[in-house]
C-alpha cells in the first residue's frame, strides 16, 4: 500500500450471526507508507466538527437496514487513491448474514465515516468481524512493494495537525505470512502507524478481532491519545497488482467489560 502524498479529495457537504473465532491482538508499533498529505486531505474535511462523548457502544458500519446489492450507506464516504481505481463495495446477505463485501484488482481506496460525537479515551476496544475468501498474491506487510491488504479498519485521532500534517491514524491489517504481532514505522511518516491483526490465510472463514486503539496510540507515540474522529476501511492491492474480496460483518465500539 502506498498512500499518494497528492491525493486530491472535493470537499464533502453535511455528514449526512455468524460464529466467528475470537482473537485479541496487543500489537506493537508499525507505521505506513507514501506520505500522508493525502490522509489529511481526506480526513480534513470530515473533522473539525465531531463533539467528544463519553464511552457507550457504538456501531459503526450500519447495513442493517441497508438492501441487498446496495454500497456502504450515506455516512460513509468513498475515495480513491489519487491514480488508481476505488474498489466495489456491496451489501451481501447470505445464508441469513448480512455483510459489506469490498473487492478489486489492482485497486486502492478509502471508505470513511466521521465518529459523530467523537470517541474520549476511554477504556474499552474497538471490535469487527472480517474474512477474506481472495487475498492478493504475494502480499506481504514488511516490504514496500509487497504493502497490500484485502482490507484494513483503521482510526484517527483528532484534528489536522500544524502544517496540515493528517492527524494520526492507526490501520489494523490483514496479513501475509509476517510475523504474529508484526508493526513497524512505516516508510516515511511517523504520524502511521500499522499493525498486523491477523493473517489472511486464518480469515477465509469469520474472524472475530478486538483492539485497544487508545492503548495502541501510547505505545506508537508515547502521548496520550486525542479523541477518535475518524473510522474507515482501506483495500490496496494497487503494489501487487492482484486481485482481493474482503468481508466485514460489523464493527463496534465496546466499554470495557463489553462484547
Amino acid at each position: 500500500m502506498q498512500l499518494l502524498s497528492q491525493h486530491r479529495v472535493p470537499r464533502l457537504g453535511g455528514m449526512p450471526s455468524t460464529a466467528g473465532v475470537t482473537r485479541t491482538f496487543r500489537p506493537r508499533a508499525r507505521a505506513h507508507s507514501r506520505g500522508t498529505r493525502c490522509v489529511a486531505m481526506l480526513l480534513g474535511v470530515v473533522l473539525g466538527h465531531a463533539v467528544p462523548l463519553r464511552a457507550q457502544p457504538r456501531a459503526f458500519l450500519g447495513i442493517e437496514s441497508a438492501s441487498a446489492g446496495a454500497a456502504l450507506p450515506g455516512e460513509w464516504r468513498t475515495r480513491a487513491v489519487r491514480g488508481e481505481r476505488a474498489p466495489r463495495s456491496r451489501v451481501m446477505d447470505s445464508a441469513g448474514t448480512r455483510f459489506l463485501r469490498v473487492e478489486g484488482t489492482d485497486v486502492a481506496g478509502w471508505f470513511v465515516r466521521p465518529v459523530e460525537p467523537a470517541l474520549r479515551p476511554s477504556a474499552g476496544a474497538l471490535m469487527w468481524r472480517w474474512r477474506a475468501p481472495v487475498a492478493p498474491a504475494g502480499a506481504d506487510l514488511r516490504a514496500r512493494e509487497t504493502d497490500d491488504a484485502p482490507l484494513r479498519v483503521f482510526v484517527a485521532f483528532g484534528k489536522l495537525r500544524a502544517f496540515g500534517r493528517a492527524p494520526r491514524t492507526i490501520f489494523y491489517s490483514l496479513g501475509g505470512p509476517e510475523p504474529v504481532h508484526h508493526a513497524r514505522p512505516g516508510h516515511g511518516s511517523r504520524d502511521v502507524y500499522v499493525v498486523r491483526a491477523g493473517a489472511s490465510a486464518d480469515a477465509t472463514s469469520w474472524v472475530d478481532v478486538r483492539v485497544d486503539p487508545f492503548a495502541d496510540y501510547r505505545r506508537a507515540w508515547g502521548e496520550e491519545p486525542p479523541d477518535i474522529a475518524v473510522v474507515g476501511l482501506l483495500q490496496d492491492t494497487e503494489q501487487t497488482r492482484s486481485r482481493a474480496v474482503a468481508d466485514l460483518a460489523w464493527i463496534r465500539w465496546v466499554p470495557d467489560g463489553g462484547t
